[in-house]
Protein backbone atom coordinates (compact mmCIF):
# COMPACT_ATOMS: atom_id res chain seq x y z
CA UNK A 1 0.00 0.00 0.00
CA UNK A 2 1.39 3.37 -1.01
CA UNK A 3 2.04 6.00 1.59
CA UNK A 4 -0.91 8.14 0.48
CA UNK A 5 -3.34 5.18 1.02
CA UNK A 6 -2.25 4.63 4.59
CA UNK A 7 -4.00 6.16 7.58
CA UNK A 8 -2.19 8.92 9.47
CA UNK A 9 0.39 7.84 12.02
CA UNK A 10 -0.44 9.95 15.04
CA UNK A 11 2.03 8.30 17.40
CA UNK A 12 5.49 6.97 16.68
CA UNK A 13 7.82 5.32 19.19
CA UNK A 14 5.71 6.57 22.05
CA UNK A 15 5.73 10.16 20.84
CA UNK A 16 2.44 11.84 19.87
CA UNK A 17 2.38 14.10 16.84
CA UNK A 18 1.36 17.74 17.43
CA UNK A 19 -2.27 18.58 16.76
CA UNK A 20 -2.88 18.88 13.00
CA UNK A 21 0.21 16.85 12.13
CA UNK A 22 1.14 13.22 11.57
CA UNK A 23 4.31 11.20 11.17
CA UNK A 24 5.59 10.17 7.78
CA UNK A 25 7.23 6.72 7.38
CA UNK A 26 10.69 8.35 7.68
CA UNK A 27 9.73 9.88 11.02
CA UNK A 28 9.27 13.41 9.77
CA UNK A 29 6.15 15.41 10.51
CA UNK A 30 3.66 16.45 7.88
CA UNK A 31 0.63 18.78 8.08
CA UNK A 32 -2.65 16.83 7.89
CA UNK A 33 -4.34 19.38 5.67
CA UNK A 34 -1.40 19.50 3.26
CA UNK A 35 -1.40 15.69 3.01
CA UNK A 36 -5.13 15.59 2.22
CA UNK A 37 -4.77 18.41 -0.30
CA UNK A 38 -1.99 16.51 -2.06
CA UNK A 39 -3.21 12.91 -1.85
CA UNK A 40 -6.93 13.16 -0.99
CA UNK A 41 -8.86 10.94 1.40
CA UNK A 42 -8.87 7.20 1.74
CA UNK A 43 -12.46 6.29 0.78
CA UNK A 44 -14.33 3.80 2.92
CA UNK A 45 -17.97 2.71 2.69
CA UNK A 46 -20.53 1.49 5.23
CA UNK A 47 -22.51 -1.04 3.25
CA UNK A 48 -25.27 -1.89 5.70
CA UNK A 49 -26.91 -1.38 9.09
CA UNK A 50 -29.04 -4.30 10.20
CA UNK A 51 -31.42 -4.29 13.16
CA UNK A 52 -34.88 -5.76 13.76
CA UNK A 53 -37.22 -2.78 13.27
CA UNK A 54 -40.41 -4.45 14.46
CA UNK A 55 -42.04 -3.05 17.58
CA UNK A 56 -40.27 -3.51 20.89
CA UNK A 57 -41.90 -5.58 23.61
CA UNK A 58 -43.56 -3.24 26.17
CA UNK A 59 -41.88 -5.34 28.86
CA UNK A 60 -38.50 -4.39 27.40
CA UNK A 61 -35.93 -6.40 25.49
CA UNK A 62 -32.34 -6.39 24.25
CA UNK A 63 -31.92 -6.06 20.52
CA UNK A 64 -28.70 -6.67 18.61
CA UNK A 65 -27.44 -4.88 15.51
CA UNK A 66 -24.67 -5.26 12.91
CA UNK A 67 -22.83 -2.58 10.95
CA UNK A 68 -21.10 -3.87 7.82
CA UNK A 69 -18.64 -2.13 5.54
CA UNK A 70 -15.03 -1.69 4.56
CA UNK A 71 -12.41 -2.51 7.14
CA UNK A 72 -11.06 0.80 8.43
CA UNK A 73 -14.33 2.70 7.94
CA UNK A 74 -15.32 4.99 10.81
CA UNK A 75 -18.78 5.57 12.22
CA UNK A 76 -20.62 6.97 15.21
CA UNK A 77 -23.96 5.65 16.48
CA UNK A 78 -26.38 7.62 18.64
CA UNK A 79 -29.64 6.21 20.04
CA UNK A 80 -32.23 8.46 21.68
CA UNK A 81 -35.92 8.34 22.59
CA UNK A 82 -38.79 10.81 22.23
CA UNK A 83 -38.08 12.11 25.75
CA UNK A 84 -34.50 13.11 24.84
CA UNK A 85 -32.89 10.28 26.75
CA UNK A 86 -29.76 8.75 25.20
CA UNK A 87 -28.40 5.24 25.31
CA UNK A 88 -25.09 4.82 27.11
CA UNK A 89 -23.42 1.87 25.38
CA UNK A 90 -20.69 1.63 28.02
CA UNK A 91 -23.08 1.18 30.96
CA UNK A 92 -26.13 -0.17 29.09
CA UNK A 93 -28.30 2.55 30.61
CA UNK A 94 -30.38 5.47 29.43
CA UNK A 95 -29.20 8.95 30.48
CA UNK A 96 -30.31 12.53 29.89
CA UNK A 97 -26.99 13.80 28.46
CA UNK A 98 -26.05 13.33 24.84
CA UNK A 99 -23.90 10.19 24.65
CA UNK A 100 -23.20 7.52 22.08
CA UNK A 101 -20.42 5.61 20.42
CA UNK A 102 -18.16 7.98 18.53
CA UNK A 103 -15.71 7.40 15.69
CA UNK A 104 -15.61 3.62 15.98
CA UNK A 105 -13.24 1.93 13.54
CA UNK A 106 -14.83 -0.94 11.62
CA UNK A 107 -12.67 -4.05 11.71
CA UNK A 108 -13.00 -7.29 9.80
CA UNK A 109 -16.46 -8.42 8.72
CA UNK A 110 -18.46 -5.96 10.78
CA UNK A 111 -19.31 -4.39 14.13
CA UNK A 112 -21.89 -5.98 16.45
CA UNK A 113 -23.46 -4.67 19.64
CA UNK A 114 -26.74 -4.58 21.55
CA UNK A 115 -29.22 -1.97 22.74
CA UNK A 116 -31.16 -2.67 25.94
CA UNK A 117 -34.66 -1.18 25.76
CA UNK A 118 -36.47 -0.71 29.10
CA UNK A 119 -40.05 -1.59 29.91
CA UNK A 120 -42.07 1.32 28.58
CA UNK A 121 -45.02 2.39 26.45
CA UNK A 122 -45.64 5.19 23.97
CA UNK A 123 -41.95 5.38 23.11
CA UNK A 124 -40.14 5.90 19.83
CA UNK A 125 -36.41 5.38 19.46
CA UNK A 126 -34.25 7.02 16.80
CA UNK A 127 -30.99 5.37 15.77
CA UNK A 128 -28.54 7.52 13.82
CA UNK A 129 -25.54 5.84 12.20
CA UNK A 130 -23.10 8.60 11.15
CA UNK A 131 -20.34 8.11 8.60
CA UNK A 132 -17.24 9.90 9.96
CA UNK A 133 -14.07 11.50 8.67
CA UNK A 134 -11.10 10.52 10.85
CA UNK A 135 -7.69 11.77 9.78
CA UNK A 136 -7.33 11.04 6.10
CA UNK A 137 -10.05 8.36 6.10
CA UNK A 138 -13.41 9.53 4.72
CA UNK A 139 -16.35 7.20 5.27
CA UNK A 140 -19.65 7.36 3.43
CA UNK A 141 -22.75 5.24 3.34
CA UNK A 142 -23.58 3.11 0.35
CA UNK A 143 -25.95 5.00 -1.93
CA UNK A 144 -29.58 5.40 -0.89
CA UNK A 145 -32.06 2.79 -2.07
CA UNK A 146 -35.28 4.55 -1.12
CA UNK A 147 -38.42 2.54 -0.41
CA UNK A 148 -41.70 4.42 -0.55
CA UNK A 149 -44.99 3.45 1.04
CA UNK A 150 -48.00 3.21 -1.25
CA UNK A 151 -49.14 6.65 -0.06
CA UNK A 152 -45.86 8.14 -1.30
CA UNK A 153 -44.21 8.63 2.09
CA UNK A 154 -40.67 7.33 2.68
CA UNK A 155 -40.27 4.12 4.62
CA UNK A 156 -37.05 4.74 6.53
CA UNK A 157 -36.85 1.27 8.02
CA UNK A 158 -37.21 -0.50 4.69
CA UNK A 159 -34.85 1.86 2.83
CA UNK A 160 -31.12 1.07 2.74
CA UNK A 161 -28.04 3.25 2.47
CA UNK A 162 -27.97 7.04 2.61
CA UNK A 163 -27.00 9.94 0.34
CA UNK A 164 -25.93 11.92 3.41
CA UNK A 165 -23.59 11.15 6.29
CA UNK A 166 -26.52 10.00 8.48
CA UNK A 167 -28.54 6.80 8.18
CA UNK A 168 -31.64 6.70 10.40
CA UNK A 169 -33.94 3.97 11.69
CA UNK A 170 -36.92 4.49 13.99
CA UNK A 171 -38.26 1.85 16.38
CA UNK A 172 -41.57 1.98 18.25
CA UNK A 173 -42.61 0.66 21.64
CA UNK A 174 -46.35 1.02 22.19
CA UNK A 175 -48.71 -0.21 24.82
CA UNK A 176 -49.56 -3.88 24.90
CA UNK A 177 -51.92 -5.07 22.15
CA UNK A 178 -54.97 -7.09 23.23
CA UNK A 179 -56.15 -9.87 20.96
CA UNK A 180 -59.71 -10.77 21.97
CA UNK A 181 -61.14 -14.21 21.22
CA UNK A 182 -64.91 -13.99 21.31
CA UNK A 183 -68.00 -15.23 19.47
CA UNK A 184 -70.48 -13.93 16.94
CA UNK A 185 -73.72 -15.13 15.39
CA UNK A 186 -73.66 -12.78 12.39
CA UNK A 187 -77.15 -13.51 11.03
CA UNK A 188 -79.00 -15.07 13.98
CA UNK A 189 -78.53 -12.50 16.73
CA UNK A 190 -80.12 -9.20 15.80
CA UNK A 191 -83.90 -9.35 16.08
CA UNK A 192 -86.05 -9.44 12.97
CA UNK A 193 -88.74 -6.90 12.15
CA UNK A 194 -92.09 -6.71 13.87
CA UNK A 195 -95.03 -8.16 11.95
CA UNK A 196 -98.82 -8.13 12.06
CA UNK A 197 -101.02 -11.23 12.06
CA UNK A 198 -103.31 -11.28 9.03
CA UNK A 199 -106.35 -13.32 10.08
CA UNK A 200 -107.41 -14.70 13.45
CA UNK A 201 -106.12 -18.14 14.49
CA UNK A 202 -107.67 -20.37 17.16
CA UNK A 203 -105.58 -23.09 18.79
CA UNK A 204 -103.47 -23.77 15.73
CA UNK A 205 -99.85 -23.51 14.71
CA UNK A 206 -100.00 -21.90 11.26
CA UNK A 207 -100.05 -18.13 10.97
CA UNK A 208 -100.23 -15.64 8.12
CA UNK A 209 -98.66 -12.21 8.40
CA UNK A 210 -99.04 -9.02 6.37
CA UNK A 211 -95.73 -9.25 4.49
CA UNK A 212 -93.54 -11.89 2.89
CA UNK A 213 -91.40 -13.86 5.32
CA UNK A 214 -88.11 -13.24 3.53
CA UNK A 215 -88.63 -9.48 3.39
CA UNK A 216 -89.38 -9.34 7.12
CA UNK A 217 -86.56 -11.52 8.36
CA UNK A 218 -88.40 -14.49 9.79
CA UNK A 219 -86.16 -17.49 10.26
CA UNK A 220 -86.32 -21.03 11.65
CA UNK A 221 -86.16 -21.32 15.45
CA UNK A 222 -87.17 -17.68 15.90
CA UNK A 223 -89.03 -17.06 19.16
CA UNK A 224 -92.44 -15.54 18.41
CA UNK A 225 -94.14 -13.31 20.97
CA UNK A 226 -96.98 -10.84 20.81
CA UNK A 227 -100.44 -9.85 21.91
CA UNK A 228 -101.81 -9.42 25.39
CA UNK A 229 -104.41 -10.71 27.77
CA UNK A 230 -102.95 -14.16 28.22
CA UNK A 231 -104.53 -15.58 25.06
CA UNK A 232 -101.84 -14.47 22.65
CA UNK A 233 -98.30 -15.66 21.99
CA UNK A 234 -96.48 -15.24 25.28
CA UNK A 235 -92.87 -15.87 26.20
CA UNK A 236 -93.99 -18.60 28.54
CA UNK A 237 -95.43 -20.59 25.67
CA UNK A 238 -92.09 -20.53 23.92
CA UNK A 239 -93.43 -20.52 20.40
CA UNK A 240 -90.70 -21.25 17.85
CA UNK A 241 -90.84 -21.00 14.06
CA UNK A 242 -90.47 -24.53 12.67
CA UNK A 243 -91.31 -24.00 8.98
CA UNK A 244 -91.60 -21.20 6.43
CA UNK A 245 -94.38 -21.47 3.86
CA UNK A 246 -95.23 -24.93 5.23
CA UNK A 247 -97.77 -25.80 2.49
CA UNK A 248 -95.72 -24.17 -0.29
CA UNK A 249 -98.67 -21.98 -1.25
CA UNK A 250 -98.21 -18.77 0.76
CA UNK A 251 -94.93 -16.88 1.24
CA UNK A 252 -96.51 -14.99 4.14
CA UNK A 253 -97.28 -18.11 6.21
CA UNK A 254 -95.18 -19.83 8.88
CA UNK A 255 -95.64 -22.77 11.23
CA UNK A 256 -94.73 -22.93 14.92
CA UNK A 257 -93.78 -25.55 17.50
CA UNK A 258 -96.95 -25.14 19.59
CA UNK A 259 -100.54 -24.13 19.01
CA UNK A 260 -101.65 -20.61 19.84
CA UNK A 261 -104.69 -18.41 19.54
CA UNK A 262 -104.24 -14.90 18.16
CA UNK A 263 -106.53 -12.15 16.97
CA UNK A 264 -106.44 -10.53 13.54
CA UNK A 265 -104.07 -7.56 13.57
CA UNK A 266 -101.99 -8.84 16.50
CA UNK A 267 -98.52 -7.33 16.50
CA UNK A 268 -95.82 -9.94 16.93
CA UNK A 269 -92.06 -9.79 17.30
CA UNK A 270 -89.37 -12.33 16.46
CA UNK A 271 -86.16 -13.09 18.31
CA UNK A 272 -83.54 -15.20 16.54
CA UNK A 273 -81.97 -18.19 18.33
CA UNK A 274 -78.60 -16.72 19.34
CA UNK A 275 -79.94 -13.43 20.67
CA UNK A 276 -78.44 -13.08 24.16
CA UNK A 277 -75.61 -15.60 23.77
CA UNK A 278 -72.42 -14.66 25.63
CA UNK A 279 -69.85 -13.55 24.66
CA UNK A 280 -71.02 -11.87 21.47
CA UNK A 281 -69.37 -9.29 19.21
CA UNK A 282 -69.57 -5.87 20.93
CA UNK A 283 -72.68 -6.74 22.95
CA UNK A 284 -70.97 -8.81 25.64
CA UNK A 285 -67.38 -9.75 26.47
CA UNK A 286 -68.36 -12.11 29.29
CA UNK A 287 -66.43 -15.34 28.73
CA UNK A 288 -64.12 -13.94 26.03
CA UNK A 289 -60.40 -14.68 26.23
CA UNK A 290 -58.09 -11.64 26.18
CA UNK A 291 -54.54 -12.37 25.05
CA UNK A 292 -51.91 -9.68 25.59
CA UNK A 293 -49.05 -9.23 23.14
CA UNK A 294 -47.44 -6.45 21.14
CA UNK A 295 -47.32 -5.25 17.55
CA UNK A 296 -45.43 -7.47 15.16
CA UNK A 297 -45.07 -10.29 17.67
CA UNK A 298 -45.57 -13.98 16.95
CA UNK A 299 -46.71 -16.46 19.58
CA UNK A 300 -48.49 -19.70 20.40
CA UNK A 301 -50.79 -19.63 23.44
CA UNK A 302 -53.58 -21.69 24.97
CA UNK A 303 -57.03 -20.13 24.89
CA UNK A 304 -60.41 -20.71 26.49
CA UNK A 305 -63.68 -19.06 25.45
CA UNK A 306 -66.64 -19.64 27.80
CA UNK A 307 -69.96 -19.68 25.94
CA UNK A 308 -73.30 -19.28 27.74
CA UNK A 309 -76.66 -19.96 26.11
CA UNK A 310 -79.36 -17.29 25.73
CA UNK A 311 -82.08 -17.41 28.35
CA UNK A 312 -84.52 -20.17 27.57
CA UNK A 313 -82.38 -21.67 24.83
CA UNK A 314 -80.05 -24.62 24.64
CA UNK A 315 -76.92 -25.22 22.58
CA UNK A 316 -76.24 -28.30 20.45
CA UNK A 317 -72.64 -28.92 19.41
CA UNK A 318 -72.52 -30.07 15.79
CA UNK A 319 -68.72 -30.32 15.41
CA UNK A 320 -65.42 -28.88 16.61
CA UNK A 321 -64.51 -25.47 15.19
CA UNK A 322 -61.49 -24.92 12.93
CA UNK A 323 -59.55 -21.89 11.74
CA UNK A 324 -62.13 -21.57 8.94
CA UNK A 325 -64.75 -20.81 11.62
CA UNK A 326 -62.82 -17.77 12.88
CA UNK A 327 -63.57 -14.35 11.46
CA UNK A 328 -62.86 -10.66 11.79
CA UNK A 329 -65.52 -8.03 11.22
CA UNK A 330 -64.81 -4.93 9.14
CA UNK A 331 -67.01 -1.84 9.14
CA UNK A 332 -67.34 0.02 5.85
CA UNK A 333 -69.61 2.75 4.45
CA UNK A 334 -71.13 2.36 1.01
CA UNK A 335 -70.80 5.34 -1.35
CA UNK A 336 -73.53 7.64 -2.61
CA UNK A 337 -74.91 5.55 -5.50
CA UNK A 338 -74.57 2.22 -7.27
CA UNK A 339 -72.54 2.10 -10.49
CA UNK A 340 -74.02 0.13 -13.36
CA UNK A 341 -71.81 -2.49 -15.01
CA UNK A 342 -71.65 -2.88 -18.77
CA UNK A 343 -74.79 -4.69 -19.88
CA UNK A 344 -76.24 -4.85 -16.35
CA UNK A 345 -80.01 -4.72 -15.93
CA UNK A 346 -80.39 -2.31 -13.02
CA UNK A 347 -84.22 -2.62 -12.96
CA UNK A 348 -84.61 1.04 -13.63
CA UNK A 349 -81.85 2.12 -11.28
CA UNK A 350 -83.10 0.13 -8.27
CA UNK A 351 -80.57 -2.76 -8.23
CA UNK A 352 -76.78 -2.78 -8.70
CA UNK A 353 -73.88 -5.23 -8.49
CA UNK A 354 -71.25 -2.51 -8.01
CA UNK A 355 -70.96 0.24 -5.40
CA UNK A 356 -68.30 2.72 -4.33
CA UNK A 357 -67.00 2.18 -0.80
CA UNK A 358 -65.13 4.41 1.63
CA UNK A 359 -62.14 2.06 2.07
CA UNK A 360 -61.09 -1.01 0.07
CA UNK A 361 -58.08 -1.77 2.28
CA UNK A 362 -58.48 -5.21 3.83
CA UNK A 363 -61.25 -6.31 1.44
CA UNK A 364 -61.04 -9.25 -0.95
CA UNK A 365 -63.32 -11.48 -2.98
CA UNK A 366 -65.20 -14.06 -0.93
CA UNK A 367 -65.85 -11.83 2.09
CA UNK A 368 -69.50 -11.83 3.13
CA UNK A 369 -71.64 -8.70 2.97
CA UNK A 370 -73.49 -7.88 6.19
CA UNK A 371 -75.64 -10.96 7.02
CA UNK A 372 -77.48 -9.19 9.87
CA UNK A 373 -81.22 -9.70 9.91
CA UNK A 374 -81.80 -5.94 10.09
CA UNK A 375 -79.50 -5.14 7.18
CA UNK A 376 -82.63 -4.41 5.16
CA UNK A 377 -80.97 -3.16 1.97
CA UNK A 378 -78.68 -6.18 1.68
CA UNK A 379 -79.55 -9.14 -0.51
CA UNK A 380 -79.07 -12.20 1.68
CA UNK A 381 -76.23 -14.53 0.76
CA UNK A 382 -74.11 -11.77 -0.81
CA UNK A 383 -70.34 -11.65 -0.88
CA UNK A 384 -67.64 -9.72 -2.71
CA UNK A 385 -67.02 -11.28 -6.10
CA UNK A 386 -65.65 -10.46 -9.53
CA UNK A 387 -68.20 -9.94 -12.31
CA UNK A 388 -67.76 -11.67 -15.64
CA UNK A 389 -69.89 -12.20 -18.72
CA UNK A 390 -69.17 -14.01 -21.96
CA UNK A 391 -70.30 -13.61 -25.53
CA UNK A 392 -70.52 -16.09 -28.36
CA UNK A 393 -68.63 -15.60 -31.62
CA UNK A 394 -69.89 -17.35 -34.72
CA UNK A 395 -67.60 -18.16 -37.61
CA UNK A 396 -68.49 -19.72 -40.98
CA UNK A 397 -65.79 -22.11 -42.19
CA UNK A 398 -65.85 -22.79 -45.92
CA UNK A 399 -64.80 -26.25 -47.02
CA UNK A 400 -64.15 -27.65 -50.52
CA UNK A 401 -67.67 -29.04 -50.75
CA UNK A 402 -69.55 -27.76 -47.69
CA UNK A 403 -69.37 -25.02 -45.11
CA UNK A 404 -69.73 -25.28 -41.34
CA UNK A 405 -70.58 -22.91 -38.51
CA UNK A 406 -68.28 -22.79 -35.48
CA UNK A 407 -69.09 -21.01 -32.24
CA UNK A 408 -66.75 -19.98 -29.43
CA UNK A 409 -67.47 -18.33 -26.08
CA UNK A 410 -65.08 -15.52 -25.12
CA UNK A 411 -64.81 -13.23 -22.12
CA UNK A 412 -66.87 -10.10 -22.62
CA UNK A 413 -67.00 -8.16 -19.33
CA UNK A 414 -64.54 -8.75 -16.48
CA UNK A 415 -64.67 -6.49 -13.41
CA UNK A 416 -62.62 -7.18 -10.27
CA UNK A 417 -64.43 -7.65 -6.96
CA UNK A 418 -62.25 -4.98 -5.34
CA UNK A 419 -60.97 -2.18 -7.57
CA UNK A 420 -59.19 1.08 -6.61
CA UNK A 421 -60.27 2.52 -10.01
CA UNK A 422 -57.24 4.79 -10.09
CA UNK A 423 -57.47 6.02 -6.49
CA UNK A 424 -54.13 6.23 -4.70
CA UNK A 425 -53.53 4.96 -1.20
CA UNK A 426 -54.32 7.90 1.07
CA UNK A 427 -52.62 6.80 4.29
CA UNK A 428 -50.26 4.09 5.51
CA UNK A 429 -49.30 2.94 8.99
CA UNK A 430 -45.77 3.24 10.35
CA UNK A 431 -44.90 -0.13 8.85
CA UNK A 432 -45.90 1.04 5.41
CA UNK A 433 -49.14 -0.96 5.30
CA UNK A 434 -51.96 0.93 3.53
CA UNK A 435 -54.81 1.98 5.82
CA UNK A 436 -57.15 4.00 3.58
CA UNK A 437 -57.97 3.89 -0.14
CA UNK A 438 -61.16 4.70 -2.00
CA UNK A 439 -62.50 2.26 -4.58
CA UNK A 440 -65.37 0.10 -5.77
CA UNK A 441 -66.65 -3.30 -4.70
CA UNK A 442 -68.71 -5.78 -6.71
CA UNK A 443 -71.05 -8.32 -5.13
CA UNK A 444 -72.24 -11.69 -6.45
CA UNK A 445 -75.87 -10.53 -6.13
CA UNK A 446 -77.50 -7.23 -6.97
CA UNK A 447 -78.16 -4.96 -4.00
CA UNK A 448 -80.90 -2.38 -3.51
CA UNK A 449 -79.96 1.13 -4.61
CA UNK A 450 -80.90 2.15 -1.06
CA UNK A 451 -77.71 0.43 0.16
CA UNK A 452 -75.91 3.64 -0.82
CA UNK A 453 -74.84 5.52 2.29
CA UNK A 454 -75.32 2.53 4.63
CA UNK A 455 -72.60 1.43 7.04
CA UNK A 456 -72.28 -2.32 6.72
CA UNK A 457 -70.34 -5.15 8.30
CA UNK A 458 -68.12 -7.30 6.12
CA UNK A 459 -67.17 -10.71 7.47
CA UNK A 460 -63.68 -12.06 6.70
CA UNK A 461 -63.46 -15.80 7.52
CA UNK A 462 -60.59 -18.24 7.59
CA UNK A 463 -56.85 -17.77 7.57
CA UNK A 464 -56.51 -16.19 4.13
CA UNK A 465 -59.28 -13.61 4.55
CA UNK A 466 -58.23 -12.77 8.12
CA UNK A 467 -54.69 -12.11 6.91
CA UNK A 468 -56.02 -9.84 4.15
CA UNK A 469 -58.22 -7.95 6.63
CA UNK A 470 -55.68 -7.58 9.46
CA UNK A 471 -52.20 -8.56 8.12
CA UNK A 472 -52.21 -11.18 10.88
CA UNK A 473 -51.71 -14.91 10.27
CA UNK A 474 -53.87 -17.03 12.58
CA UNK A 475 -54.26 -20.76 13.14
CA UNK A 476 -56.02 -22.75 15.88
CA UNK A 477 -55.21 -26.34 16.78
CA UNK A 478 -55.82 -28.99 19.45
CA UNK A 479 -59.38 -27.66 19.79
CA UNK A 480 -61.89 -29.25 22.14
CA UNK A 481 -65.29 -28.28 23.49
CA UNK A 482 -65.90 -29.00 27.16
CA UNK A 483 -69.41 -28.91 28.57
CA UNK A 484 -69.61 -26.76 31.65
CA UNK A 485 -73.30 -27.26 32.46
CA UNK A 486 -75.26 -30.14 30.95
CA UNK A 487 -79.02 -29.77 31.31
CA UNK A 488 -80.54 -32.05 33.92
CA UNK A 489 -84.09 -31.91 35.30
CA UNK A 490 -86.39 -34.03 37.43
CA UNK A 491 -90.01 -34.94 36.93
CA UNK A 492 -92.45 -33.13 39.23
CA UNK A 493 -95.07 -35.90 38.99
CA UNK A 494 -95.37 -39.35 37.52
CA UNK A 495 -95.85 -39.98 33.80
CA UNK A 496 -97.98 -42.90 32.56
CA UNK A 497 -97.58 -43.81 28.88
CA UNK A 498 -97.58 -40.18 27.76
CA UNK A 499 -95.45 -37.90 25.59
CA UNK A 500 -95.89 -34.99 28.03
CA UNK A 501 -93.34 -34.83 30.85
CA UNK A 502 -93.60 -32.30 33.74
CA UNK A 503 -90.16 -31.07 34.83
CA UNK A 504 -88.83 -28.75 37.53
CA UNK A 505 -86.76 -26.86 34.94
CA UNK A 506 -87.17 -26.69 31.16
CA UNK A 507 -85.14 -23.57 30.38
CA UNK A 508 -82.23 -25.33 28.66
CA UNK A 509 -84.27 -28.10 27.07
CA UNK A 510 -83.70 -27.73 23.34
CA UNK A 511 -86.33 -28.70 20.82
CA UNK A 512 -84.84 -31.54 18.79
CA UNK A 513 -82.48 -32.65 21.55
CA UNK A 514 -82.42 -36.29 22.63
CA UNK A 515 -83.48 -37.23 26.18
CA UNK A 516 -82.05 -39.98 28.34
CA UNK A 517 -82.15 -41.31 31.89
CA UNK A 518 -83.40 -44.24 33.95
CA UNK A 519 -86.52 -45.81 32.39
CA UNK A 520 -86.46 -43.15 29.61
CA UNK A 521 -87.40 -44.42 26.15
CA UNK A 522 -85.19 -42.90 23.40
CA UNK A 523 -86.95 -39.80 22.13
CA UNK A 524 -86.41 -36.19 21.11
CA UNK A 525 -87.99 -33.03 22.47
CA UNK A 526 -90.84 -31.81 20.22
CA UNK A 527 -91.94 -28.72 22.20
CA UNK A 528 -91.94 -27.17 25.63
CA UNK A 529 -94.39 -25.04 27.54
CA UNK A 530 -92.08 -22.24 28.70
CA UNK A 531 -88.58 -20.96 28.20
CA UNK A 532 -87.65 -20.75 31.87
CA UNK A 533 -88.57 -22.34 35.18
CA UNK A 534 -90.87 -25.32 35.70
CA UNK A 535 -93.00 -26.57 32.83
CA UNK A 536 -93.66 -29.48 30.53
CA UNK A 537 -91.91 -30.90 27.51
CA UNK A 538 -93.50 -32.93 24.75
CA UNK A 539 -91.33 -35.74 23.38
CA UNK A 540 -91.52 -38.00 20.33
CA UNK A 541 -92.25 -41.27 22.16
CA UNK A 542 -94.51 -42.22 25.09
CA UNK A 543 -92.84 -42.40 28.49
CA UNK A 544 -93.65 -44.01 31.85
CA UNK A 545 -91.69 -42.33 34.59
CA UNK A 546 -91.76 -41.97 38.36
CA UNK A 547 -92.05 -38.63 40.10
CA UNK A 548 -88.64 -37.18 41.00
CA UNK A 549 -86.84 -39.09 38.24
CA UNK A 550 -83.85 -37.45 36.51
CA UNK A 551 -84.11 -36.61 32.83
CA UNK A 552 -81.02 -35.63 30.82
CA UNK A 553 -80.67 -34.04 27.38
CA UNK A 554 -77.74 -33.86 24.95
CA UNK A 555 -77.98 -30.08 24.90
CA UNK A 556 -75.84 -27.91 27.12
CA UNK A 557 -76.37 -24.60 28.86
CA UNK A 558 -72.74 -23.60 28.47
CA UNK A 559 -69.37 -24.84 27.28
CA UNK A 560 -65.74 -23.86 26.82
CA UNK A 561 -63.93 -23.76 23.50
CA UNK A 562 -60.34 -24.66 24.33
CA UNK A 563 -57.23 -25.00 22.21
CA UNK A 564 -54.01 -23.40 21.06
CA UNK A 565 -53.82 -20.33 18.85
CA UNK A 566 -50.78 -19.57 16.69
CA UNK A 567 -50.40 -15.93 15.68
CA UNK A 568 -47.87 -14.21 13.43
CA UNK A 569 -47.55 -10.44 13.05
CA UNK A 570 -49.83 -9.00 15.73
CA UNK A 571 -51.53 -5.85 14.33
CA UNK A 572 -50.87 -2.26 15.38
CA UNK A 573 -54.13 -1.98 17.31
CA UNK A 574 -56.35 -4.12 19.51
CA UNK A 575 -58.07 -6.75 17.38
CA UNK A 576 -60.99 -9.13 17.91
CA UNK A 577 -61.28 -12.61 16.45
CA UNK A 578 -64.68 -14.27 16.57
CA UNK A 579 -65.85 -17.86 16.48
CA UNK A 580 -68.82 -17.90 14.09
CA UNK A 581 -71.17 -19.96 16.26
CA UNK A 582 -73.66 -20.48 13.45
CA UNK A 583 -71.15 -22.69 11.63
CA UNK A 584 -70.72 -25.36 14.32
CA UNK A 585 -73.44 -24.80 16.97
CA UNK A 586 -77.22 -25.23 16.78
CA UNK A 587 -79.21 -23.06 19.15
CA UNK A 588 -82.65 -24.46 19.88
Amino acid sequence: MSYEQKEFIKELNGVAAPKGFHFMPNGKLMNDAHHIAQFGYIQKVISGFNIDTTDIDPDGESRGFVINGDSGAYFSIIVYDNNNNYYDFYNSTWVSNNVGLYKVRLEGDGYTNNISFPAATSKTYTIDVIAEIVGNCQTTHVGLNEVNNEDGTINLNESTGSDSLVLTKILSQDQAIVLTLSCIAPSLYTAGDNLTIDGAVSNANKFIVDETLTSKNIGLNDLVTGGSGGTEMTTAEFTLVTSLNPDRDNVKEFQTSVNNSVSDGTAISLTPPFNGVQPHFTDSTSGADLITSYTGASFSKSFSVEVQQPVGRALLIDRLPTTDDLCVVLSRTIGSAGIALEGENTSGGSLFFRFPIDNIVGLSSGMELDPRRNATNVTKGSFISSYTTTKTLTNVVEGPYTSSIQTKNILDVNVKGVDPVGNDVRTSDRNGIPTAQLGNVVFNKQQAAALAGDTVRIIARGQQQIQKASNMIVNIRDVEIVNTSTFTATTTSGVNDSTTIPLNQVGAAAIGAKISGPQVVDATIVSKSTNTGAGTIVVSANQTLDSGQSVFTESVKGFEIRGVIDVQNVPLSNTSLYFDLERFITCG
